[in-house]
């Protein structure tokens, strides 16, 4: 725990809104005293803020879109399972105090106005007396949040062992299926790392999704590329659960007919060899 750092998000840190600097303050607390190597996982986030996952990974993007967090070095984490691998975050402790002193180093600059009384000012044609002259100067202040674009950091990432992992299924399961054998592209990357990193979804259970769809009659002939993927990936995952449960009740009805038939045609033959039996007699 970092004390600098949770008073510096408590008391200097301008976040955009309320959950936000709630999932701030949660980074710091987790943060070394100079911001750095702060790797609380999403759910610990969500417990803070009283949020759900998805909303803790769009409040992120927001904070490091605004230049409060950014990504530290992720391989702190790398000891633990892909998958289950939190981000590891920067806080961007004492921002605020450099932008307050930028600010105080730049400034308008007025020069005094300077008037020469029965000689001439400097700067002014000679002979001339009584001239008053006064200069000003604007200087723009920089800006000190620049914009980040995510897509393109995201894109330079090295290559990871989960995100070739849930790529290279798909094409398995593709090539299996009758496709012709599709190509990993960098987009097919992107949406993988997104859906592992942004959405939070374990790798075991995106492959066991996966794993689904591509035995279901209607959506492998549907889910033909990782982006298409991820953007069906929650309605994939509720059909996954719901046919297993529309599959069990289905043979327990089957199963439920079966044993009253058989009861019918057991209560028949005894009928009927009772019948015989009086006969015989």
């Amino acid at each position: 725990m970092s004390l600098d750092a949770v008073l510096w998000a408590l008391r200097d840190a301008d976040p955009p809104d309320a959950i936000s600097h709630v999932i701030l303050i949660g980074i710091a607390n987790h943060a070394n005293p100079d911001g750095t190597a702060a790797y609380p996982t999403v759910e610990t986030l969500s417990k803070y803020a009283h949020c759900g996952r998805r909303t803790v990974f769009s409040k992120l993007r927001l904070l490091e879109e605004c230049g409060l967090i950014r990504r530290g070095d992720q391989r702190l984490v790398a000891h633990l399972r892909a998958g289950y691998r939190p981000i590891v975050w920067d806080v961007a402790v004492g921002a605020k105090e450099a932008e307050s002193d930028q600010e105080s180093e730049v400034q308008n600059v007025h020069p005094a106005d300077s008037e020469v009384h029965g000689g001439a000012s400097r700067g002014a044609p000679s002979g001339i007396s009584g001239v008053h002259t006064s200069a000003h100067i604007t200087v723009l202040k920089p800006s000190n949040k620049p914009s980040i674009d995510t897509s393109a950091a995201e894109a330079a990432d090295p290559p990871r062992l989960d995100v070739e992992t849930l790529c290279t299924r798909l094409v398995e399961h593709m090539t299996a299926n009758g496709c012709r054998t599709p190509t990993v592209t960098a987009r097919w990357r992107d949406e993988a790392r997104r859906l592992l990193d942004r959405d939070g979804i374990p790798l075991e259970e995106a492959l066991t999704v996966l794993d689904w769809s591509q035995n279901d009659e209607f959506w492998k002939r549907n889910i033909l590329s990782l982006p298409k993927f991820r953007e069906k990936y929650d309605r994939l995952r509720m059909a996954a659960k719901a046919k297993p449960v529309m599959r069990d009740r289905a043979m327990e009805n089957l199963l439920n007919e079966q044993a009253a038939y058989s009861r019918k045609q057991n209560e028949a033959l005894e009928g009927q060899g009772w019948n015989d039996l009086q006969i015989t007699r």
